[in-house]
């Protein structure tokens, strides 16, 4: 829509009306129109056709007055959108001002210049007129062309950015979730502590030795899942942990939530902080119950291989034995039994 239609611009009647008095106010007018910094060019609404033109605007468009008055811009060509020209004209003609319109002057030479376009109607001599001028933007425009290469650089790079950085977090994710499974699954029961020894973290692998689930674990003494001699084989050697650092491959026993009791092998090492104080355990259990089984296996047969050791070695004693009291009797015969002479030879 065009909007509504402003009042036409007249040129105000001068007071003085002399001959002279006009013509200084002409002079004046023509001084400032020539003189102005901003490309000026007047023209008729009907015919469209340049009438005046300043010097600022020959600078600007290339065209010399001589050259531009008596045309119009469609012979011209100086803009290279012919569509907002003519909306430009078509608003003009409605008595429409073109308030700052942000466009393209193309120079005689065909470069194109950068312009803020503004143009208002005016009654010159009961005929309808443009007043048109146009403010080279040329290093405004280039400054928001650089600006908004600049920014679209920057949306670039944090687009960029953004990507590794999901990329990274991916990565790490991966990551973290295959730390996780390795703690939570691994081979052997895992749990960490507070300096005091409460539990605070606990593997999936060790509440499925015990029986437990992680709420009824965490928080609560390690030691009370143990069994009361290891209790006590534990404290006996905590004051070695605190010193050494570390305890590896200690014998003791477990209480599953059941009742039952499970031989474990634990191991412990003390963490520290950056300035060297404890701040809590961490300890890995390792079930025995194999371990133990196989060993009172190999102890059952050790024993009953030295319970046949000592059979055969009884059965030995009572065979030498009865050997030597036969070989005795066999002495006592002969004794009272004589063998017979031999025959003389003949």
């Amino acid at each position: 829509m065009l909007g509504p239609p402003r009042p036409v611009h007249r040129m105000p009647p001068d007071p003085l009306d002399t001959p002279r008095a006009l013509r200084e106010a002409l002079q004046r007018f023509a001084a400032v129109f020539e003189q102005a910094p901003v490309a000026m060019v007047v023209g008729g609404l009907d015919d469209l056709r340049f009438t005046e033109v300043n010097a600022a605007f020959e600078q600007l468009s290339g065209w010399a007055a001589s050259e531009a008055q008596g045309r119009t811009s469609a012979e011209l060509q100086p803009w290279p959108d012919t569509g907002m020209r003519a909306s430009a004209h078509e608003r003009l003609r409605n008595g429409i001002d073109v308030p700052s319109l942000e466009t393209r002057l193309r120079r005689r030479n065909g470069a194109l210049v950068d312009v803020a376009f503004s143009a208002c109607q005016v009654q010159i001599g009961g005929r309808a007129h443009f007043v048109a001028m146009l403010l080279d933007i040329t290093l405004q425009q280039q400054a928001r062309r650089a600006l908004q290469h600049h920014q679209d650089d920057l949306a670039a790079q944090v687009a960029q950015r953004t990507a590794e950085l999901a990329a990274a977090n991916a990565a790490l994710a991966e990551r973290a979730a295959a730390i996780a499974d390795l703690y939570d699954n691994a081979p052997c029961g895992y749990h960490a502590t507070s300096p005091y020894g409460l539990i605070t973290a606990v593997n999936q692998t060790e509440l499925s030795m015990l029986g437990y689930s992680r709420e009824e674990l965490i928080g609560q003494p390690a030691l009370r899942f143990f069994t009361p001699r290891s209790q006590q084989l534990f404290r006996e050697r905590l004051a070695a942990l605190r010193t050494e650092g570390r305890l590896l491959d200690m014998d003791c026993e477990v209480l599953r939530k059941d009742g039952s009791v499970l031989p474990v092998l634990v191991s412990a090492v003390v963490v520290r902080d950056a300035q060297g104080r404890h701040v809590g355990n961490r300890a890995t259990l390792v079930d025995n119950s194999e371990r133990m089984d196989r060993a009172q296996q190999i102890a059952a047969m050790q024993r009953e291989l030295e319970h046949r050791a000592s059979q055969a070695e009884a059965a030995t004693r009572a065979k030498s034995a009865f050997l030597a009291e036969a070989t005795t009797t066999s002495h006592a015969a002969a004794m009272h039994n004589p063998a017979p002479a031999a025959w003389p030879s003949t």
